[in-house]
């Protein structure tokens, strides 16, 4: 299983991979960030073309950009279920300024890393794990060390990040409150494998090429890692 993952930047032209709605309110998040000090702050929002997790930190004049990597839409069951190793190792990823191929094994390279060296994002990305439960579908989720209301009710689910370690430093840009506050508020893999929902037989699966593994009942897929495991598990017999 591969994920190639497409460099994002946010500027001022709308992106071919979004809505007129969807830039207005990723550049309103972005405004916001660069007022209120969101260095390091970690998004991770489904579009409606596609998902992207990205982080806000400073170019070389010291503004802060919005930068990181889209996904096709397609990818957004595989994105869930590694999310929380990629959140907590988004702030290397994104200083990677090219794009990147996601595997298994580059997800197991980046659990081991955390475990040995733990970045501010863990917690919050611990936190995440725990919050959604059950609840095996994409959303938008970000990751803050400021006040989650500072960006406004833009449909995205906030977790705090650690303060013991601070992100690089950028100026806060003087941007005039009317504008960020009244800025617009944002609310199948290639190789032919795919996670399925319960539904008739209310049993998690896994398909690839016709060959099909379930993965257990909704009550069997408590924990975020078991669950993942198991997904990764049921791959490799496939």
């Amino acid at each position: 299983m591969r994920i190639n993952g497409y460099h994002f930047l946010l500027t001022e032209e709308k992106h071919r991979f979004l809505t007129l709605a969807e830039h207005e309110g990723l550049c309103c998040l972005r405004d916001r960030a660069r007022r209120y000090g969101g260095a390091g702050d970690v998004l991770y929002v489904c579009l409606s073309g596609c998902s992207l997790l990205v982080q806000f930190v400073p170019d070389e004049a010291g503004v802060l950009q919005a930068t990181g990597f889209a996904f096709r839409k397609e990818h957004e069951p595989w994105l869930w279920v590694w999310l929380p190793v990629l959140v907590a190792a988004a702030s290397g990823m994104t200083k990677v300024k090219k794009d990147i191929s996601i595997d298994e094994a580059l997800i197991d390279q980046l659990a081991e890393l955390e475990q040995k060296r733990p970045s501010a994002l863990l917690a919050g990305a611990q936190a995440f794990e725990h919050a959604v439960g059950r609840q095996m579908k994409p959303y938008s989720v970000g990751f803050t060390r400021i006040a989650s209301e500072l960006y406004g009710d833009d449909g995205i689910r906030w977790y705090p990040i650690q303060t013991d370690s601070a992100p690089a430093t950028a100026e806060v840009e003087t941007i005039p409150a009317e504008q960020v506050k009244d800025c617009q508020p944002s609310y199948q893999a290639e190789d032919g494998a795919y996670v399925a929902p319960p539904r008739l037989f209310g049993s998690w699966r896994v398909t690839r090429g016709g060959e099909k593994a379930k993965l257990g009942a909704v009550e069997e897929t408590t924990d975020w890692y078991a669950f993942a495991q198991r997904v990764r598990s049921a791959l490799k017999d496939l």
